[in-house]
């Protein structure tokens, strides 16, 4: 047995909150016969540890006792305290002082936290490193949180890497340089930083030093990068590359056919001579369609993930991929403002995808069954979230492995957000509509609140509701007619408008609000629709209004995409975009201007929305972010009493729409008069 675990770090670990400090307070009155052996499961993955009597014998050598049980008090610790502990006694019984473990930072912190050290034994030398990795891990991790801690606290700046170099035009920001130091040469870190407080900036600057000091160490060596981020923002990363490194370096986008994506692929991951570094921007599904050609073993050394969020799902083939990516990149870094949409369930792919564990569980549904409380419903397998639990201790672990700050710590000073409200009365046509529409509704949704509904069934009448918003615009769709029979389509779906582009009384509204007699004349505006009918409607109007505008939806191929930012942000006479939040609501930045203009966006008017708040904060941020010059008003088109005053409230409330049933009931009570039976 190797007993070599009193040459590990030494450190001591301060509890943040009474709930760490609960967690990792230390066994009391341990018998002192008692001993953990700790080894490896047989794939490798997991702890097995046993709780065995070991006394002396005449040569004064520790012997394991048969027969004879660990103290009661050690058994309690396996059972209680280690959420991932199962016991091994439940199959066979010769197994009963024996448990599989989660190898996890969590495990080794409460075993070197709880549990006398002299009283820990590792049966292999594999187990020994494995834990003596995850306690200097987190000692690593603790350090970056105190950086984090005394900046937010006192404004204490770390002192700067002696190799530390500031871009000669474009140096960091204290809170900005303060991210860059947590995050220089660790394996996994996250920037949790607020939309427009920099990440981009942030990132390119960890990526030139560690390019630097990897030229230095291993002389011709090219730095290998990978940017995935959605298709809308690879445009963006290139110019942020060009703008903010200071280093000789090469950036590819991958764009196009499956061979030219692998052919770009092959020259830039290439090395060249005078090149310190190669940044391969890709989409997240152009990855998925190609990993094969990115999943090399050893091939990057760097990954980031920009808006992070879109992997919360671990279902998804998006997150397989990157799963698979996760072994082929040596250190991994992900950006979001927004980690947390839906619940703090979507933390855990993201964690994960830093490193294996990095979440504190090597399982999904062990993280669940930690931070949730769950209720049976009458649906067999299906368990209905109630509350969360143990968060300051996730709240914690983010402290070691993020970065994070708002717009207001950072102290940006940005031009406020004034909000309006735009009451917008609809036609005769469209109050008929509405109306034999609700009655529709509430006829069909009332059948499926009969019985408990699930979260499916939750976003399915979520998105029947938006039926009604598509009237409030000034249109409706209509199903296709299936025969019952044969099943053969008699007729296609189709989406009949019901105002005319002239009598709109929403695109009425959008053009009194661009050609009002104080509109600034150097302001641009941005227009969100959810329909894409709302934008060929709108599109049309201003066509007729002599009003200069771009479209920005899912059927913009990406080169008009990337000319419409450019001109957007470069050309005065483009005043208005007209956009998609589903296709436009990440990472672009569409603040009006460059160097050469003084033109500014200052106008942005959400014309209809579905029920996503965080769909509508990135939607806002286009416009309010680094390099804002002057408030942005923010105007909402609502028709009072209908379900745009429902959407509306919720999503700039960022009221979250996960699974809550009590929610839905509110919602149906509110925009067709009915509650849940449920």
């Amino acid at each position: 047995m190797n007993n070599t675990n009193t040459q590990l770090a030494s450190a001591i670990v301060e509890p943040l909150t009474k709930a760490t400090a609960s967690a990792l307070k230390p066994i009391q009155a341990f018998a002192k016969s008692t001993f953990f052996l700790i080894g490896m499961d047989d794939e490798g993955a997991d702890f097995q540890i046993s709780v065995v009597c070991m006394r002396p014998n005449d040569s004064g050598v520790l012997v394991q006792q048969t027969n004879v049980n660990g103290s009661w008090k050690a058994r309690e610790f396996m059972d209680t305290r280690l959420p991932e502990a199962k016991w091994m006694g439940a199959k066979n019984y010769t197994n009963r002082h024996k448990w599989t473990v989660g190898a996890t930072d969590y495990t080794a912190i409460l075993f070197r936290c709880c549990i006398p050290q002299e009283q820990i034994r590792f049966t292999s030398q594999e187990a020994a490193l494995k834990y003596a990795m995850l306690w200097k891990r987190f000692v690593a991790q603790d350090k970056r949180a105190a950086i984090q801690a005394a900046f937010k606290l006192t404004k204490t700046l770390p002192d700067k890497p002696a190799d530390w170099f500031d871009h000669p035009e474009v140096p960091l920001s204290d809170y900005q340089r303060v991210a860059c130091q947590m995050s220089l040469g660790q394996e996994g870190v996250g920037l949790f930083m607020d939309r427009g407080t920099g990440k981009t900036a942030t990132a390119i600057q960890r990526m030139c030093m560690e390019a630097k000091r990897m030229r230095k160490e291993q002389p011709g060596k090219m730095m290998r990068v990978l940017v995935v981020c959605p298709n809308q923002v690879r445009l963006n990363w290139e110019q942020e590359v060009q703008k903010f490194t200071f280093l000789a370096g090469k950036v590819t986008s991958i764009r196009g056919t499956q061979e030219k994506r692998i052919r770009s692929l092959v020259q830039a991951i290439t090395t060249e001579e005078d090149c310190e570094f190669s940044v391969v921007i890709v989409g997240y599904d152009s990855l998925s369609a190609s990993l094969g050609a990115f999943a090399k073993p050893g091939l990057w050394d760097l990954c980031i993930l920009d808006e992070s969020h879109c992997i919360k799902s671990s279902t998804t083939r998006r997150w397989k991929a990157m799963l698979k990516m996760r072994e082929c990149c040596k250190q991994r870094l992900i950006l979001t403002g927004t980690p947390i949409g839906n619940s703090l369930f979507d933390l855990w792919t993201q964690l994960e995808f830093l490193g294996h564990g990095y979440s504190g569980f090597s399982k999904f549904s062990n993280f669940r069954k930690f931070h949730g409380v769950f209720s049976d419903t009458s649906i067999p397998g299906v368990k209905k979230l109630e509350a969360t639990k143990n968060v300051p201790l996730l709240q914690e672990r983010l402290a070691r492995l993020t970065f994070s700050i708002t717009k207001e710590d950072a102290g940006l000073n940005l031009p406020d957000k004034v909000y309006d409200t735009y009451e917008v009365e609809m036609t005769e046509v469209q109050r008929k509509a509405y109306a034999a529409m609700s009655e529709h509704l509430a006829a069909e949704i009332e059948d499926q609140l009969s019985g408990d509904v699930s979260a499916v069934e939750v976003e399915n009448i979520l998105a029947k509701l938006l039926r009604l918003a598509q009237i409030t615009s000034g249109h409706i769709g209509i199903a296709a007619n299936i025969d019952p029979e044969t099943g053969a389509t008699l007729s296609q779906r189709e989406v009949k408008r019901i105002c005319t582009i002239e009598n709109n009384p929403k695109v009425q509204a959008c053009v009194d609000i661009l050609k009002a007699e104080d509109r600034d004349p150097k302001g641009k505006a941005l227009i969100w629709c959810s329909f894409t009918e709302d934008i060929r409607t709108i599109s049309e109007r201003l066509t007729a209004e002599g009003i200069e505008h771009g479209c920005y939806y899912g059927i913009t191929s990406q080169t008009e995409r990337d000319e419409l930012v450019a001109r957007f942000n470069g050309d005065d006479s483009l005043k208005v975009l007209i956009l998609n939040p589903q296709t436009a609501g990440e990472g672009l930045n569409l603040l009006g201007y460059d160097e050469n203009s003084d033109n500014y966006c200052d106008q942005e008017i959400f014309f209809s929305q579905n029920w996503s708040a965080i769909l509508r904060g990135q939607a806002e941020d286009r416009a309010h972010r680094r390099g804002t010059r002057m408030p942005v008003r923010i105007t909402d088109l609502t028709v009072p009493g209908t379900i745009d005053e429902e959407i509306r409230q919720r999503v700039q409330g960022k009221i979250s729409m996960a699974e809550a049933l009590t929610d839905l009931r509110q919602i149906l009570t509110n925009v067709l008069n009915i509650a849940s039976k449920a």
